[in-house]
C-alpha cells in the first residue's frame, strides 16, 4: 500500500500575548471518501481550505487540490455585520491562478502523491455549468460571467460541495438549537440543500480551551431545518428510519495549542447510511478526514481585507426571501466588487416584478381554490337533479287509493 508523507503542522505566533477574542487562522486540506455498499472505499477526492476567525466574523477559501479541477478556481464564504453571508464560486476562466494562496501547500501535496482527483463528474469550462441563465439579457445565452454568487441572510454557511460549511463547523464554536427539550448541532454532511439550514439532534463534546471548538459530536436522524426566509420546519424522516439511528459521527483525534487557543489538527466526519445492511448498526456512506498544515494566531485584523466579488458575477440573491418573496431568491448580475444594498434591491423593477409575480400567483390560487370548492359543492346537487329527472322521466306516480 503506498504511503503518503505527513506534513509537518507550522505554527505562526504572531504576538506575545492573545485576547480572549483575537483572531485565528489555519490552513490544510480535507479528503473525501465514497464508500461501496459494504463500506469499503470507492472514490476520493481533496480540497484545500484556508480559514481566518476574528471574533464573530469569519472569511473561508476553498479550492480543488488538483486546480482549477471541473472549471472552478475556487470558492469562498464571508459573513459581514448586517447578519448577511455571501458565498462565491469562481470560474477557472475568469481567475488568475496567480492568485491563489495554496500554491506551496498544493505542491507539496503533489510532490508526496497525496492528490485526488475527483470522484464526482466535472463538466468541462465549455458547458459552464454555472453559468446564469440567459434571461436576464436578451438575444443571448452567453453572459459571459466570471462568478457566481449567493447572498442570504444567515447566521450559517452553506453546507454544499464547497465544503466551506464543514470548514466553519470546525473551526467555530458550536451553535446550539433546541426542540422539544433536546440539543441539535448544523447538520455538516451536503443533502442538495444549500440554501437550507438543518440540524440534527446530536450529543457532543467541547475541548475547554478557547475558542471552545468541537471535540467530538454524534448525530441521529431527527431534526429540524431553517429556510432562506427564516422559517422553521421539522425534517422529515428517511422512510423507515428511526429517529434515534446514528446518523454521522465527528471527531477530533488530535488538537494543538497555539498561544493559549485550542485548535484541531486532525480531524474526521463519518456519515453513515439511513438504512443500514442487515446485522450492521453504522453502514459507513462517506468520510471527509481533515488535516491543518498551518496554524496561526494573534491576529487582530484577521478578516479586516474586504472581501469582493470577481468582475462580472452573477447573483442570486435570498436576502429578502422574508419580504414577500415566501423564500424565492432574485437573479442579477453585478459588474463591480460588491452587492447591492438590500435598499438598493428593494427600490428595483427584478424586486417589484418578482413581488407582483409572486402576488399574482397567490390570486390564481385562491381563485383555483375556490373554484374547486364550488365544483365540489355544487357538482353533486347537479348530479343528482339531472339523475331524478332522467330516473323518473315516463314513469306515472302510484295512486294511494
Amino acid at each position: 500500500m503506498k504511503r503518503y508523507r505527513v506534513f509537518p503542522l507550522v505554527l505562526c505566533i504572531l504576538a506575545s500575548y492573545i485576547p480572549a477574542l483575537s483572531g485565528y487562522e489555519a490552513t490544510g486540506y480535507l479528503t473525501y471518501t465514497t464508500s461501496d455498499s459494504v463500506a469499503r472505499p470507492a472514490a476520493r477526492s481533496s480540497t484545500l481550505f484556508q480559514v481566518r476567525i476574528e471574533g464573530a466574523q469569519w472569511r473561508i477559501r476553498t479550492e480543488p487540490a488538483i486546480e482549477r479541477q471541473g472549471g472552478i478556481a475556487y470558492h469562498e464564504a464571508w459573513n459581514d455585520t448586517n447578519g448577511v453571508i455571501t458565498a462565491v464560486t469562481a470560474l477557472s476562466k475568469g481567475i488568475n491562478a496567480l492568485d491563489s494562496p495554496f500554491t506551496s501547500l498544493r505542491a507539496h501535496l503533489a510532490s508526496a502523491g497525496g492528490l485526488k482527483s475527483s470522484s464526482h463528474l466535472q463538466p468541462s469550462d465549455e458547458d459552464n455549468p454555472l453559468g446564469a441563465p440567459g434571461f436576464l439579457k436578451s438575444g443571448t445565452n452567453n453572459i459571459g460571467n466570471a462568478a457566481v454568487a449567493v447572498a442570504r441572510k444567515s447566521t450559517f454557511p452553506p453546507i454544499d460541495s464547497s465544503y466551506i460549511g464543514f470548514v466553519w463547523y470546525v473551526f467555530t464554536a458550536p451553535t446550539v438549537e433546541t426542540a422539544g427539550g433536546q440539543g441539535m448541532l448544523m447538520q455538516v454532511w451536503d443533502d442538495g440543500n444549500p440554501t437550507r439550514t438543518r440540524f440534527r439532534r446530536a450529543s457532543w463534546a467541547q475541548f475547554p480551551q478557547e475558542p471552545f471548538l468541537l471535540s467530538s459530536a454524534s448525530y441521529t436522524w431527527a431534526g429540524i431545518e431553517i429556510g432562506a426566509d427564516g422559517a422553521r420546519r421539522t425534517l422529515n424522516l428517511p422512510g423507515g428510519v428511526p429517529p434515534a439511528r446514528p446518523a454521522a459521527r465527528y471527531e477530533v483525534t488530535s488538537a494543538t495549542n497555539v498561544q493559549g487557543l485550542t485548535l484541531p489538527l486532525r480531524f474526521k466526519l463519518e456519515r453513515f447510511q439511513s438504512q443500514s445492511a442487515e446485522g450492521s448498526v453504522n453502514t459507513l456512506l462517506t468520510t471527509i478526514n481533515g488535516v491543518t498544515v498551518t496554524a496561526c494566531a494573534g491576529m487582530n485584523n484577521a478578516v479586516a481585507a474586504v472581501p469582493v466579488l470577481p468582475t462580472r458575477t452573477y447573483v442570486s440573491d435570498y436576502r429578502m426571501a422574508a419580504d414577500g418573496l415566501k423564500d424565492r431568491s432574485l437573479h442579477y448580475m453585478v459588474e463591480s466588487n460588491g452587492l447591492p444594498s438590500m435598499t438598493a434591491v428593494k427600490k428595483s423593477a427584478i424586486f417589484r416584478r418578482a413581488l407582483a409575480a409572486i402576488n399574482d400567483s397567490g390570486r390564481r390560487s385562491v381563485r383555483g381554490r375556490c373554484i374547486a370548492v364550488f365544483v365540489l359543492l355544487v357538482a353533486p346537487i347537479v348530479v343528482f337533479a339531472v339523475y331524478r329527472r332522467f330516473h323518473w322521466r315516463g314513469r306515472e306516480p302510484k295512486k294511494l287509493l
